[in-house]
């Protein structure tokens, strides 16, 4: 059985926080929040 996966990723360069990742062939994107911590504070997953 053989998977593939093509992802994007962006980055707050500032505090390394990953803001988003993309899915290049389902085409879904994960946002990510912080808190003022730098805290993983929400997810959001968009199709």
């Amino acid at each position: 059985m053989s998977y593939t996966y093509t992802y994007t990723y962006s980055f707050n360069h500032a505090n390394g926080n990953l803001l988003s990742r993309k899915d290049l062939i389902k085409n879904r994107t994960e946002t990510f929040t912080y808190d003022q911590l730098d805290r993983l504070s929400t997810v959001k997953l968009t199709s």
